[in-house]
């Protein structure tokens, strides 16, 4: 059975997601981004429970009126492990994630993605484990979304048999979240997906993140009737559209996932 973490500083981000979607719910989700300049895609992640920058939860903390403290674990002589040993503590996190987790061994908003940047070498030499950077950065399922941030800002872990069936090389992907509903049922709004970014060329059926007019889509790429290139949603009220010209392929969307 998985054990859940025991992480003070996880309770004081729900508390702080909890403030947050109470203030949104009073006074509209666009004036709250407005008065504390949180873009809206950060915005919208913080509140729908994905990993966020520390700028977005400073931003939101002074917002709400909470302070941000931070402190080595009360329970780390207890635990028998030095305060700051990045890979005890990463091993301990990937130890208690669940094996059936397939493909991979945890998510955007779990354990793994709190791992901090410098974590990513310790990681890797984990045996059946690769790292993949989460970033702060939205693919708009719909017009287009123009929070391009591009930080990363955790690690989500994989699995090594998974990524080399998939020929996944992890220093080539990224993690990213998805916004808009045009999409659905394929890529619900709020998921988190896998993106392959040596995966340029545009192969008809196959889903992409595009990079157009200064804004980031993700849609799948088709052919009309007369072999020129579509972007196609999977929700049925969205007519296909002509495939930009200026578009430039950021990657293959490979894998999706999404917190029930």
């Amino acid at each position: 059975m998985t054990q859940p973490l025991r992480k003070p500083e996880r309770q004081g981000i729900e508390r702080l997601r909890e403030e947050a979607r109470r203030r949104v719910a009073a006074e509209g989700l666009r004036p709250f981004a407005a008065r504390t300049a949180i873009p809206l895609g950060r915005l919208r992640g913080l509140l729908a429970g994905r990993a966020a920058s520390s700028a977005t939860i400073e931003a939101a903390a002074a917002a709400l009126g909470l302070e941000i403290s931070i402190a080595p674990p009360r329970d780390a002589a207890a635990a028998g492990r030095p305060a700051g040993n990045t890979e005890t503590l990463l091993r301990e996190i990937l130890s208690r994630l669940p094996p059936s987790a397939q493909p991979a061994a945890g998510e955007l908003a779990d354990a793994a993605a709190q791992a901090q940047p410098g974590m990513r070498d310790e990681a890797d030499a984990l045996p059946g484990t690769r790292l993949i950077g989460v970033r702060e950065l939205a693919a708009a399922a719909g017009a287009g979304a123009a929070d391009m941030d591009e930080t990363v800002t955790g690690y989500v872990g994989f699995r090594r048999t998974w990524l080399e069936r998939h020929a996944l090389d992890p220093a080539q992907c990224s993690v990213i979240g998805v916004m808009g509903e045009s999409m659905e049922p394929t890529l619900p709004e709020n998921c988190s997906i896998l993106v392959d970014h040596r995966r340029g060329r545009r192969r008809d059926g196959h889903i992409y993140v595009i990079r157009a007019g200064g804004s980031l889509l993700v849609k799948r790429a088709g052919k009309d009737a007369a072999g020129n290139w579509l972007m196609v949603s999977d929700h049925p009220s969205w007519p296909p559209a002509p495939w930009p010209a200026d578009a430039a392929v950021v990657g293959e969307v490979k894998w999706m996932a999404r917190t029930l």
